[in-house]
């Protein structure tokens, strides 16, 4: 036979023991019964309740979490040189690395695009990002690395067209600053080779190409310019005013195609 007593501590919501008639081995019915009836327990439901709320009041104070956005939309400013403009290309080997500064119109970056050659079609050499600041003079600067990869492999292509070797970032990588950047990108493994379109004519105003002397897979000092040459690339950036919340490295999920 189950009997229930009930004495709630006032103002707390609740649960009473159920109060069994058999008294437990070894010790006395009465003073298990008092033991085990009179003690509320707090509900199961409250305490939930009582640890989402507290949760909601951190997020509330502290802001979203480093990856998730503020809105879902990123409306994309564009910035790069035309696939049509591609009248020549960039290569690497022992370890150099090819780098095209860029003016940036906002600090969020959500894709990074360059085309490697038909030619290389099938290739599995994969191709490692950087992003380095800049000095006052709008060099590289290999002391300040902002973004250190990833590594994008793709051995797709069709042998005619140029293959699109893509970095996209979810949630958006931020820059410390608008205005000049660089990114480069460097063969993985390092004393790997391929080729991507470039051109001659200075296409892009915003920047140049650059290329990294040869290296034990990192980025060296002092690369050498050339003003007239530019990579044909794409950079997709997000206007500061679609509120997309920013990632750094250490959370960030990296996609490719």
């Amino acid at each position: 036979m189950v009997a229930e007593r009930e004495g709630p501590v006032p103002g707390l919501l609740a649960l009473t023991l159920p109060c069994t008639t058999e008294p437990p081995p070894g010790r006395d019915w009465a003073e298990r019964s008092a033991a085990t009836c009179a003690r509320p327990l707090p509900s199961t439901r409250l305490r939930d309740w009582l640890q989402r709320l507290a949760m909601l009041l951190v997020t509330l104070v502290a802001g979203p979490h480093p990856g998730q956005a503020e809105a879902a939309t990123c409306t994309v400013r564009p910035v790069g040189d035309d696939l049509s403009l591609g009248d020549s290309f960039a290569d690497t080997q022992d370890g150099e690395a090819i780098g095209q500064t860029f003016a940036a119109p906002e600090s969020l970056i959500r894709s990074i695009t360059v085309w490697r050659v038909p030619q290389e079609a099938g290739d599995p050499t994969g191709f490692k990002l950087y992003i380095v600041d800049t000095t006052p003079e709008g060099a590289p600067d290999s002391r300040k690395i902002l973004l250190d990869g990833p590594t994008v492999v793709n051995p797709g292509g069709d042998g005619i067209n140029p293959t699109p070797i893509t970095f996209t970032f979810d949630p958006a990588f931020a820059l410390p600053h608008r205005g000049q950047s660089c990114f480069a990108l460097q063969a993985r493994p390092c004393l790997g080779l391929w080729a991507v379109l470039s051109n001659d004519g200075n296409a892009y105003s915003g920047g140049s190409l650059w290329l990294f002397g040869r290296s034990d897979c990192f980025l060296r000092l002092s690369p050498r310019d050339y003003p007239l040459s530019d990579l044909i690339f794409t950079i997709e950036f997000c206007d500061s005013t679609s509120g997309v919340e920013s990632q750094s490295w250490g959370g960030m999920k990296i996609l490719y195609r």
